[in-house]
C-alpha cells in the first residue's frame, strides 16, 4: 500500500498512522486509524468482520471485539463527516463487514521555496529595526506570554479545583446521597450484597465524612428508599416502597420513632425523589392520584406537604404537553422549583418555575434511556445539575438562567446528584452494572432451572423481539456507545448493528410479518416518534401518523396495520402499514401488543400498580382483563394463545407467571434466581418453551465525593 492516501478533503499517512483534513492533523485513536487503514488497503472490497477480528482484535473476546470495532467505525464516520444510511466513504454491508467506496489517489507533490543560486545580501542599515516595531514586538510576546501563564494556570487550577473520592466503599449498592446542612454528613440508602451475589433489600444510614464505618438509621429492608436531609438538621424525610409501607416518613436524624406522612403507591424510584423548603416545614414529592383512589392513569405531578399539618398542595405542571412532572428540586432560597417534564419514555425537559407554578421557563431538552436519574441545584443557585440514566449517564449543569448544557468533567453511570449548603462539596452515586439479555427454560419449575446469560457485553442490551421465522432476534443496546438497534442469530451470535442515529434514543424493535423489516421507537427528530428499517440494511423511514408522538410501533399479524400509542393524549392507534390516516382505537393506554389471533389489542393503564386492558383491534370494546394482578413491571409481559407470561416481583424478588384466560387466574411459573433487576420488554419462543428478557444479576454502586465543586 501507499505511504499515504488521500480521499477527499482527507489525507491519511499509513505509516505513522495520521489523518489530516486539509493539511490539519486530526485526532483519533489507533484503532480507528487501524481500521481506516484496512479499508483504504482493500478499497471496493467488503472487508469482514471475521477479517478485522483476526487482523486488529486477535485473543479478544467476542464482545470486546464488538465493541472495539463499532467504537471505532462510528469515531471514523464522526471525523469523516459520513454517514452510516449515506455513507460517502464507509459503507456497511450488513451482517458481512465494511467497505471503503471513494477511490484513495496518492498525495499530491509537495511544493518548497525555490533555491536561490545566489545569496540576498542586505545593507545593514536597512537591516536594523526601528524602535516602534521592537516596541510593538516586545507587546506581542508579553501579551503571549501573559496570556499562556494565565491559560496554563487556570487549566492547572481547575483540574485540581475538583477532587473525587470514594465516600463508601461497601459491597452491593450504595444510593441517594443527601447532605447534612453543615456538609459533614451524608445520609444514604445501602442495599447489601449477600453471599449469592443478589443486592438484597435496603436501609437508610448516616456517615460521617473522614470517618469509614456508618451508623444504620432504619430497619425496615425496604425495596426502595430515597432520603432528604431537613434544611434546620433535626429530621430526615424518606420515601419508602417495601413490606413495611409505601409512603413518605420523617426520622430525626440521630434516630428515633419515625412518623407517617403520607402514604403512596408503589413506584420505580424516579418517581420518589424529595426536596425541602428552606424552612423545613413543606417537602415537595412527584405523585399522581392518592394512594385510595382506585383510578389509573393519573399523571404524576409535583406536591407540596406541610410535615407539620398535613396539608398538601399540587402545583401546576411547568407546560401542557408534559405527561407527568417528577424529580423536584427546591432552590436554595425557597424560590424557584426545578422538575423534569417527561413529554414520554426518553424523552424530558427540565423547567425552573416560580414556587406558584408561575413565570415557568424551559432550560433544557434531554434525551435518556428512561427518565433523568436525579436533578440539584448549585449551593449558590445559580445552575442546575441533572443527570442522565443509564450506563450512558453522566452530570450535566446548566445555568438557572438558561444556556447550554455542559457536562461535568467526570466518567459514566453517574446518577442522584446532591449538593451541600455548606462546602463546596458534591456527591453522586457512580454505579458499575449492565443489563444483558437472558433466556430461560420454561416448564422445568421444579428442576430449579436458572436464566442464563445471552447477549452480554459491558453495555446495555434489552427489548429481544424473535423473528417470525425464529432464525432472529432483534434488540436495543448501547454498545455502540449510544442506543440502537442490532439483530443476531437465535443462538445469540452474529451481532449486526442496523441503525446508526449516533445520539437519539432509539429501541424498541418490533418485526415485520414476513420478517424482512423492523419497526421501532426513536427521538431522532427531537420528538418520539415511530420508524421502519429494513433487515437487509438500508435508511430508516419516519412513519408518518399525523399525531404529536408516536410509541412503541408493531405490525398486525397480517401486515396490514402498525399499531402504536401516544402520550398526551394517551391512546392506542393504529395506521395502514402502506399509509393513510391514523385511527383511534383507545382513550388511553401504553405498551401495546396484539392478541395471536390479531381480534384485541392488549395495553396497559396506569404507571404504578399497572391494569392489562384490551380492546377489540377495529376499536370499542375497552375494559380492564378481569382476574389479571396488577403489575408492578407494566414492560414486561407478552400474550400467547391461551393466557400471557409476565413478570413480576419486587427487586431481587422476581418471578414469571402465567395468566390463564380461561381460568382469569395466575400461576407461578418460575422464581427468576439470580436476578437483581429486570429492565424492559420479553419474548417467547415459537413454541413458548423458552423466556427471554433483560435483566441484570450483579448490581454494585458506591457514592463518591467531590470537594471544592463550585
Amino acid at each position: 500500500m501507499q505511504a499515504s492516501v488521500r480521499f477527499g478533503p482527507f489525507e491519511v499517512s499509513c505509516d505513522s498512522g495520521e489523518l489530516r483534513k486539509n493539511g490539519k492533523r486530526v485526532k483519533v485513536s489507533g484503532q480507528a486509524i487501524d481500521v481506516l487503514v484496512l479499508l483504504l488497503d482493500s478499497q471496493g472490497r467488503v472487508v469482514t468482520r471475521e477479517e478485522l477480528q483476526e487482523r486488529l482484535w486477535p485473543g479478544a473476546t467476542f464482545g470486546d471485539f464488538e465493541h472495539g470495532l463499532n467504537a471505532a467505525v462510528n469515531r471514523l464516520r464522526e471525523v469523516l463527516g459520513d454517514s452510516a444510511s449515506k455513507p460517502r466513504y464507509i459503507e456497511t454491508v450488513p451482517r458481512r463487514g465494511y467497505r471503503f467506496i471513494t477511490q484513495g489517489e496518492p498525495p499530491a507533490a509537495h511544493t518548497t521555496e525555490p533555491h536561490l543560486p545566489f545569496a540576498v545580501i542586505q545593507d545593514p542599515a536597512t537591516r536594523r529595526p526601528r524602535p516602534w516595531v521592537l516596541l510593538l514586538l516586545a507587546g506581542v510576546l508579553l501579551f503571549v506570554f501573559v496570556g499562556s501563564y494565565i491559560l496554563l494556570h487556570k487549566r492547572s487550577t481547575s483540574s485540581q479545583e475538583l477532587k473525587v473520592i470514594p465516600f463508601t466503599t461497601y459491597p452491593g449498592y450504595e444510593a441517594s446521597p443527601s447532605f447534612s446542612p453543615d456538609g459533614n454528613q451524608i445520609v444514604f440508602s445501602w442495599y447489601p450484597q449477600e453471599q449469592s451475589g443478589k443486592v438484597s433489600k435496603g436501609d437508610l444510614y448516616v456517615k460521617q465524612i473522614g470517618e469509614e464505618n456508618a451508623v444504620r438509621l432504619t430497619r425496615h429492608e425496604a425495596d426502595f428508599l430515597f432520603p432528604a436531609w431537613a434544611p434546620d438538621g433535626r429530621n430526615i424525610a424518606f420515601a419508602m416502597v417495601g413490606k413495611d409501607g409505601n409512603g413518605i416518613y420523617l426520622i430525626p436524624s440521630l434516630g428515633g420513632r419515625e412518623r407517617h406522612l403520607v402514604e403512596l403507591k408503589p413506584n420505580s424510584w424516579q418517581w420518589l425523589l424529595l426536596s425541602w423548603l428552606p424552612d423545613s416545614k413543606w417537602l415537595a414529592f412527584a405523585s399522581d392520584s392518592p394512594a385510595s383512589s382506585e383510578k389509573a392513569g393519573e399523571p404524576y405531578r409535583i406536591h407540596l406537604l406541610n410535615v407539620e399539618t398535613g396539608e398538601q398542595r399540587i402545583l401546576p405542571d411547568p407546560a401542557p404537553d408534559c405527561a407527568m412532572t417528577i424529580e423536584p428540586a427546591i432552590s436554595p432560597d425557597g424560590k424557584y422549583l426545578a422538575s423534569v417534564c417527561v413529554l414520554s419514555v426518553g424523552l424530558n425537559r427540565l423547567y425552573v418555575q416560580q414556587m406558584d407554578g408561575k413565570a415557568s421557563r424551559e432550560l433544557a431538552q434531554i434525551e435518556t434511556s428512561y427518565v433523568l436519574a436525579g436533578t440539584a441545584w448549585s449551593a449558590d443557585g445559580r445552575s442546575i445539575l441533572y443527570s442522565t440514566y443509564g450506563t450512558t449517564g453522566r452530570l450535566w449543569r446548566v445555568a438557572a438562567e438558561g444556556g447550554r448544557p455542559e457536562p461535568l468533567p467526570l466518567s459514566h453511570g453517574m446518577q442522584s446528584p446532591a449538593v451541600a449548603r455548606a462546602g463546596n462539596r458534591l456527591a453522586f452515586m457512580q454505579t458499575n452494572y449492565h443489563f444483558d439479555i437472558w433466556s430461560m427454560r420454561l416448564g422445568a419449575r421444579q428442576s430449579g432451572a436458572r436464566p442464563a446469560k445471552f447477549i452480554s457485553s459491558t453495555w446495555d442490551q434489552a427489548n429481544p423481539q424473535i423473528s417470525p421465522d425464529g432464525r432472529l432476534i432483534a434488540f436495543d443496546s448501547s454498545r455502540s456507545g449510544n442506543y440502537e438497534i442490532w439483530i443476531c442469530d437465535r443462538d445469540g451470535t452474529r451481532l449486526q448493528q442496523l441503525s446508526f442515529f449516533a445520539g437519539p434514543q432509539t429501541g424498541n424493535p418490533r418485526w415485520s410479518p414476513d420478517g424482512k423489516a423492523i419497526v421501532f421507537t426513536s427521538t431522532v427528530s427531537g420528538q418520539v416518534g415511530s420508524y421502519s428499517l429494513p433487515v437487509e440494511g438500508g435508511r430508516a423511514h419516519s412513519i408518518v401518523t399525523g399525531t404529536g408522538n408516536a410509541l412503541w410501533p408493531f405490525w398486525s399479524r397480517d401486515g396490514r396495520w402498525i399499531y402504536f400509542a401516544t402520550k398526551q393524549p394517551d391512546g392506542i392507534w393504529k395506521i395502514p402499514s402502506a399509509g393513510g390516516a391514523a385511527i383511534r382505537l383507545t382513550k388511553e393506554g401504553a405498551y401495546p401488543q396484539e392478541s395471536s389471533d390479531g381480534k384485541r389489542i392488549f395495553y396497559i393503564v396506569g404507571d404504578s400498580n399497572a391494569e392489562l386492558w384490551s380492546a377489540a383491534s377495529s376499536g370499542g370494546d375497552e375494559h380492564r382483563e378481569k382476574g389479571m394482578p396488577t403489575l408492578l413491571n407494566s414492560f414486561s409481559w407478552a400474550p400467547v394463545q391461551n393466557g400471557i407470561y409476565f413478570i413480576d416481583g419486587s427487586p431481587s424478588h422476581l418471578a414469571v407467571r402465567y395468566f390463564d384466560f380461561s381460568t382469569r387466574q395466575a400461576q407461578l411459573v418460575s422464581e427468576l434466581q439470580g436476578i437483581s433487576f429486570l429492565c424492559c420488554g420479553i419474548a417467547l419462543s415459537g413454541t413458548n418453551d423458552t423466556l427471554f428478557f433483560s435483566g441484570l444479576d450483579n448490581v454494585e454502586s458506591d457514592i463518591m465525593l467531590a470537594e471544592n465543586f463550585r
